[in-house]
């Protein structure tokens, strides 16, 4: 339809005052110009130049979105279709930027005229809305939309925009419009990433997939490079896959590639039907891709294992007639075991009890009936435990007894009766476990170690003895000496009185009234001779003295010397010292030679320097896996002395300590846990059998201690 003459003159008066208000406020205005046609994007650019506009063009969205990002403009005329971003999803995307980008003045110029009920501008979130039509109304219209910047910025109220003029409504377009509107939407929700990239391989599309796939905005990724977003050892094969030759071979499985966020993903190349341009799709399968490796990896284990199942089997299918056949002696065997298992239980001389977490009785052996006077072992099963015992556990001891089962931890303690005084008792509890689970049971252990309580009083006493007859000797040879002195010089004194006498009788003659230290002759006479006496009567009661605590010492000492057998003392010695040794060594060797040769020595003694040795080791033991060794054989050299050795790997001494070892009172021992008298006792009780003593030490590496024995020639 023909535009009638008084209409048009209207429409160019109205258009001449739209360019005079635009040419007013095109100094400071900067417009981006976004068009596909080159022809019509020139003349937009020279018209509005000439009217002094600062005008850049683009012609497509991702060329748009580009300086959009680095430069600051005023307007934006945009063409609503468009290759790679089209106008309508630049148009959102800008909507969606930060201030004041998605705040610009937003212009769409586009060639089809579509009714205004299908798509406003509004929905696509344009300021105008533009049809192109012949270019003198078109270029009309978008200075007309332009002079609109100067009330929008003064916050005046936009202007009605005129009606497009010489462009008819294509309904077609309508619905082409609605049905991309759809395609787009069904687009962007889908589940899988779609990314349209351009020949150069850059992004012009991403859909809301692809956009968390990759991990960046859509407005970040478009006109990103694509193989930038991928590990650069994938970058070539990627690359690889748009290639004719690559896309044709695309079936079956695609390949999965590692992008630069850790993401793994495969890709599907679709070429667009008479574009260069590629529509790739993209699936993230970094959790499919991880459990189908640990998939693999069980399969392939599970396949070993199977494998080896399968050669099990087979062996056991060899030897299974064989097992059949040996069934029946087997189940022989195992009940003649149960009654092995069961006799050596009971043959135990120490009573055995099996309790529950409860402390209830579930089995005990033959020395538990004997020990607590039960016929029968149905006399004995399901009694509490405590019930056994009472009177031989403090509150404290039953509390560790109860806390041992429950905890599951070995305990041993030590307690005497009141039932029988006198006697001693140590229970050890043995926790039970089966397949590292706790089963709240435990094997009580009851010895009766007053044999050993005992023996350890005798070592007691005899280290008490040995250390009186120490002092005994130390006193009488104090002593000896100024006794003796005293016993020689009273002989002397006596002369030198009968010398002096007849002097003061003749002085008393002359002078009967004199007087010596008050005294008179006949006094003095009678108090010298009486002083005489008791002097040498003292210093004979001393000397009597002195020999009885001789004879004690020398008693003490080793006065018992004989030819005898020296596995006896030796034998003593380690049965005493074996439970103090266990305290604190995991391993305890002896080494006795057969036929050792007589010594001459004092039973005794040798009993007591072998134990001062043994529990000097024990107490030197400081490490987990500490052991003492005993050995006694011949002196290979000359055969003249029989050797006992007592090594250790214990602390060990220093230089100093070796040399003063064998001192009195000397000790490396804590204030009141030593002595510091044992090993002088030991040396001088080797010395007076005729023997030596020797030590081999370093600090850190243990300790030997040799004892040399004179050995009887036949």
């Amino acid at each position: 339809m023909k535009e009638s003459p008084v209409k048009a003159k209207r429409s160019r008066s109205r258009h001449t005052e739209s360019r005079k208000k635009c040419a007013m406020d095109s100094r400071r205005r900067t417009i981006l110009a976004v068009d596909n046609d080159a022809v019509f994007l020139s003349l937009v650019a020279k018209g509005l130049r000439k009217m002094g506009y600062g005008v850049l063009t683009a012609e497509d969205g991702a060329g748009a979105l580009e300086i959009l990002k680095t430069t600051k403009v005023d307007a934006v005329l945009l063409d609503l279709v468009m290759p790679n971003t089209s106008g309508e999803r630049l148009c959102r995307m800008i909507r969606q930027m930060d201030s004041p980008v998605r705040d610009v003045h937003i212009v769409i110029v586009t060639a089809t005229a579509v009714d205004g009920a299908v798509v406003e501008s509004s929905d696509l979130g344009a300021d105008d809305y533009i049809a192109k039509g012949p270019f003198p109304q078109t270029f009309s219209q978008i200075t007309e939309a332009l002079s609109t910047l100067e009330y929008k910025t003064s916050g005046r109220k936009k202007p009605r925009m005129a009606d497009p003029t010489g462009t008819p409504v294509r309904s077609v377009v309508s619905e082409l419009l609605s049905v991309r509107e759809h395609l787009e939407t069904v687009i962007v929700s889908t589940t899988e990433g779609l990314v349209e990239l351009t020949e150069e391989g850059k992004i012009v599309f991403a859909n809301r997939t692809a956009v968390s796939i990759l991990g960046m905005p859509e407005v970040d990724l478009i006109s990103t490079k694509w193989t930038d977003h991928f590990e650069e050892g994938e970058r070539s094969s990627v690359t690889g896959l748009f290639s004719i030759k690559k896309q044709k071979q695309q079936n079956g499985n695609p390949p999965s590639f590692r992008l630069r966020n850790g993401r793994e993903i495969t890709i599907k190349v679709l070429p667009v039907e008479g574009k260069k341009n590629h529509i790739v799709s993209l699936e993230d399968v970094t959790e499919r891709r991880r459990a189908e490796r640990a998939f693999s990896k069980a399969y392939a284990d599970l396949e070993d294992r199977i494998k080896k199942r399968n050669e099990e089997l087979a062996n056991a299918n060899t030897t299974l007639k064989k097992e059949l056949a040996e069934r029946l002696r087997m189940e022989g065997m195992l009940q003649q075991s149960r009654n092995t298992l069961r006799s050596v239980f009971d043959s135990i001389s120490d009573p055995l009890i099996l309790v529950d977490s409860h402390l209830n009785i579930l089995m005990a052996n033959r020395s538990t009936l004997d020990h607590f006077n039960f016929a029968d072992y149905f006399e004995v099963l399901g009694k509490p435990f405590l019930s056994l015992v009472e009177g031989c556990y403090d509150d404290n001891s039953l509390k560790s007894i109860r806390s041992a089962i429950v905890d599951f931890q070995k305990l041993s303690l030590e307690s005497s009766s009141s039932r029988q005084p006198g006697s001693h008792k140590k229970t050890v509890i043995y926790p039970i476990q089966e397949d590292h689970r706790k089963l709240g049971s435990a094997i009580i252990r009851i010895t009766d170690i007053t044999k050993e309580k005992n023996l350890e009083k005798e070592i007691l006493q005899r280290e008490k003895l040995a250390t009186l007859g120490l002092l005994v000797s130390s006193i009488v040879h104090e002593l000896n000496n100024p006794n003796n002195f005293i016993i020689f010089n009273i002989p002397i004194l006596k002369d030198y009185i009968q010398a002096v006498l007849p002097l003061l009788e003749q002085q008393a003659v002359r002078n009967p009234q004199s007087e010596i230290m008050g005294m008179s002759y006949i006094d003095l006479h009678e108090d010298l001779l009486k002083l005489i006496d008791n002097i040498e009567h003292g210093a004979q009661r001393i000397h009597a003295t002195i020999s009885k605590l001789t004879g004690f010492a020398r008693k003490r000492g080793g006065s018992d010397i004989k030819l005898m057998d020296p596995g006896e003392p030796i034998e003593r010695a380690v049965a005493i010292c074996r439970n103090e040794i266990k305290k604190t060594v995991k391993d305890f060797q002896i080494r006795v030679e057969e036929d050792l040769p007589a010594i001459m020595a004092d039973v005794e003694a040798i009993e007591q320097v072998l134990i001062n040795l043994l529990i000097n080791a024990s107490h030197a033991s400081d490490k987990k896996n500490s052991w003492i060794k005993l050995r006694a054989f011949r002196e290979t050299e000359n055969g003249r002395y029989l050797n006992i050795e007592v090594s250790d790997n214990g602390c060990g001494m220093d230089e100093n300590t070796r040399n003063n070892a064998f001192l009195p009172f000397f000790t490396t021992k804590k204030d009141g846990t030593g002595t510091g008298i044992g090993l002088y006792i030991v040396n001088n009780l080797v010395q007076e059998m005729g023997g030596k003593i020797t030590v081999q030490s370093e600090p850190g590496t243990g300790s030997t201690f040799r004892v040399s024995i004179p050995i009887q020639k036949v």
